[in-house]
């Protein structure tokens, strides 16, 4: 999970970078040489999309999404390992759900191309059915993990 995480850090980081020096090109080519790129905002939005839907997996991973933790919280011991179950398992259902209708999305937009860009708009509903897929895998490992643990600490 390690290396997801170090992976889509890193994939965030360049998007992010050619996001800026993009922009801040463009930013430049309209207003001091009066000719902006007609590309740059279908590709900023393109990025941006990505960007957005690849931290989310990634606060996931790293338990920093917003959630609603106060009944979670009175839980203690097996009753929270219980709670800690059935949420990953309904969150895990739910994603799978995404990754199905955002996989028949992306293949529905496959034909349909941006103006400017004149590329596949299914590139920009890709995003949903990979970071979900993704976000699942992670929500996988972390049951796994948590009965991993308590196996090795014979608490099952």
């Amino acid at each position: 999970m390690k290396k997801l995480q170090y992976i889509l850090k890193l994939i965030c980081s360049v998007l992010l970078i050619i996001l800026v020096v993009l922009l801040a090109c463009n930013v430049f080519l309209r207003y001091v040489v009066g000719q902006p790129l007609d590309w740059t905002e279908e590709a900023g939005m393109l990025i941006l999309v990505w960007i957005t839907f690849l931290g989310a997996v990634l606060a996931a991973g790293e338990n920093k999404h917003m959630g609603m933790d106060l009944v979670y919280n009175k839980f203690k011991g097996t009753s929270k390992k219980v709670m800690t179950t059935l949420m990953g398992g309904l969150i895990i259902i739910g994603l799978f759900m995404v990754v199905y209708y955002g996989a028949e999305m992306t293949i529905n937009n496959l034909n349909l191309k941006s103006e400017s860009l004149q590329i596949s708009y299914a590139y920009f509903y890709l995003a949903i059915p990979v970071s979900c897929l993704l976000y699942g895998i992670i929500e996988v490992q972390k049951l796994v993990n948590l009965y991993r643990n308590n196996q090795k600490e014979g608490n099952l």
